[in-house]
């Protein structure tokens, strides 16, 4: 059996079935949603710039009800802080 890890995004795949064993059945594809928190630009890939935005959110704080800053991922209190990079720290490089 081949077994992969997929991050979010668009897959193609191909399927066919010989009636016994599933090598699959069809064509067309699949959407495998990113479930990275720390992931701010949406390539589903903690990186540099994903750093940045946190750096340029670094010790903000607002009104959590109409929260601005992107990096307030870790409590969602409007408080971009340690908890917050310790979040894209775990995730960096996935």
């Amino acid at each position: 059996a081949v077994q992969a890890t997929l991050w979010g995004g668009d897959y193609t795949y191909d399927a066919q079935w010989d009636g016994i064993v599933i090598t699959a059945s069809d064509s067309g594809n699949a959407t495998v949603p990113c479930t990275l928190r720390a992931d701010l630009t949406g390539d589903c890939h903690v990186g540099v710039v994903d750093l940045i935005i946190l750096a340029e959110d670094w010790l903000g704080s607002g009104n959590p009800a109409d929260c601005p800053l992107q990096a307030d991922f870790a409590e969602n209190d409007c408080n971009v802080d340690l908890r917050d990079f310790a979040i894209l720290a775990e995730e960096w490089l996935l």
